[in-house]
Order: structure tokens, then sequence, then C-alpha cells
């Protein structure tokens, strides 16, 4: 028994191990299992391309915010943004093309850097002048900072900024050609003519629920029972307990700092002799203290 627990314990050991000093894409690789972590449109995405776009999308967290501390619900937009761009690369940019729209290269340009740029980048911080207005200048002084960056955190965050103005640029064309081609036929036409052109009056009053009195609406039990089996998820209640207790407090008649003095039988005293005993019994004081504290059980499934 103990060999088989020494080496059931060396095993869970050395998989810890395993697990913090190989890279993750390759334990799945040996243990077999599959590497993609999802399917768009037919095609697979696998962990390391989706870990990869993770990583680029937590370093333009970073040099956006100015941190790295990621809470949860920042971790969760950075996973969503990440396969975002994979849906945006396998379905939505090739449908778009195949419909004909197109981004050219010198429209990226004027997008991005030019006198009437994408709000994306028309409104970023990084591209404000002094009076806090756009300005063209700035990019291209942040272009310039990009080639002089050796981390090249600057360059991600500028490839990043074209990659979302080039496919938001695609999404614009792609709503404009559907709004172009809504028709509305003659029915549909005349109807909203005719919709246009009629008129009415009207004359009401309203009577409203608390005007009337009790004594004149009458409720069967058989609407009160009906209404009850139709809406019985409204009057479900958890269950639960109250408990009444009493605590009784017992506190000695006398402190057990003081002892009662033993009289002595060789030295004679000189004070008064004791009084007698009263005929009142001494008891222990008991004060009653009573509350009542509801108590909710966990209902069992």
């Amino acid at each position: 028994m103990r060999e088989k627990f020494g080496i059931a314990i060396s095993i869970i050991i050395a998989l810890s191990l395993l697990y913090f000093i190989a890279p993750v894409n390759d334990l799945m690789t040996l243990f077999g299992r599959p590497q993609n972590v999802g399917e768009i449109d037919g095609k697979g995405v696998s962990y390391v391309d989706f870990q990869e776009q993770v990583d680029k999308y937590t370093t333009i967290n970073e040099i956006i915010t100015g941190s790295s501390v990621q809470n949860e619900q920042a971790q969760t937009q950075i996973r969503d943004a990440a396969w975002q761009e994979f849906i945006d690369n396998y379905m939505f940019i090739k449908n778009a093309k195949a419909a004909g729209i197109k981004v050219g290269n010198q429209e990226l340009v004027n997008l991005t850097s030019g006198s009437n740029p994408a709000p994306m980048i028309a409104q970023n911080n990084v591209f404000a002048n002094e009076k806090g207005e756009y300005d063209p200048a700035m990019v291209s002084n942040f272009v310039q900072q990009m080639k002089d960056d050796e981390t090249g955190r600057l360059r991600t965050y500028w490839n990043y900024l074209q990659s979302s103005v080039y496919n938001q640029q695609f999404y614009s064309k792609y709503g404009a050609l559907f709004a172009a081609s809504t028709m509305d036929n003659k029915l549909q036409l005349d109807e909203a003519v005719a919709e246009t052109n009629r008129s009415a009056n009207v004359d009401y009053v309203v009577y409203g629920y608390p005007f009337a009195k009790d004594t004149a609406i009458t409720v069967s039990s058989k609407e009160i029972n009906d209404y009850y089996n139709a809406h019985k998820d409204f009057f479900k209640q958890d269950a639960s307990r109250d408990v009444e207790y009493v605590v009784f407090e017992v506190v000695p008649s006398r402190p057990a700092s003081s002892p009662p003095s033993m009289p002595s039988s060789t030295t004679p005293s000189s004070e008064a002799p004791p009084s007698p005993p009263s005929s009142r019994r001494a008891t222990p004081s008991m004060q009653p203290a009573c509350s009542r504290t509801p108590w909710s059980p966990t209902p069992h499934s």
C-alpha cells in the first residue's frame, strides 16, 4: 500500500513540474488533445494563434490604460477582442470582399493620418495638440517615435489602430450597401401615405383603478384559485425557520475572591459575635434574557 501511495505522489509531482516547465501547447500535443480552441466558418483556431492575439491585446490594454493590472472584466474583454479579430479575418472581411467591397491603401492612409480621419484616430488623445484638437502632425510625430522605439510596443499599438480602422471601414461600407439596397414597393408607399394623411378626433376619460371602491369589485374564489394556479412561481418562498430560545445567566451570590473567614478556636475574638443568619435564603441570581432569531436553512434539492 505504501509503495502504491508513493508512486501516485511521484506521478502527481512530476505532472505538476511538467505543467510549470513545458508550454501548454506542448503538453496538449503530448497528451494527444485537440489544439484548437474553436472553429469559425469551418476553419479551426489553434491555441497558439489565439494566445498570440490575447498577448497582443494585453499589451495594447497596458498601453491604453498605463497599467499592467487586469481584473476579471478586463481579461474577458481582451479575450473577446482577440476572438472578434478572428471572426473579422476568417469570415466577415472575406464575405465583404466577395460582395465587391474594397478598402484601398490610400483610403487607409487618409483615414489614419489625413485631414478627415476615422473617429478612432480623431478622438484619440495621443494625436491631439495643445488645444485638445486632432492634428495630423501629431500622427507624424507618433510614427517617427514608433520607428525609434526599441520595445516595439508603439508599433504594436499603431498596427492595432490601422487594423481597427481598416475593419471598421468594411463594416461601414457593408452597412451602407444593405441600407442602399432596401426599397419599398408601391403597396408599402401607398400605405405609408395613407397612414400619414389619416387622422381622427377622439374624446376619452382616464379612470384609474385607485378611484374604484373595493366594495364595487367582487372577486370569486374560483378566480383567485385560477390566478394562483397560473402564477405559482410568483408565490414560491424559500424555506425558513423561526427559533425562540432563553438564556439564563448564572451569577454567584458571593465573589470568589472574597472567601468567608473561618472563626479560630484558639484565639479569642474581641469583635462582636456575628449576627444570626437571616431567614431569607441566598440564591444565585438568574437573569433570563429572551430573544427571537429567524433561521433560514439551506434548502435541499
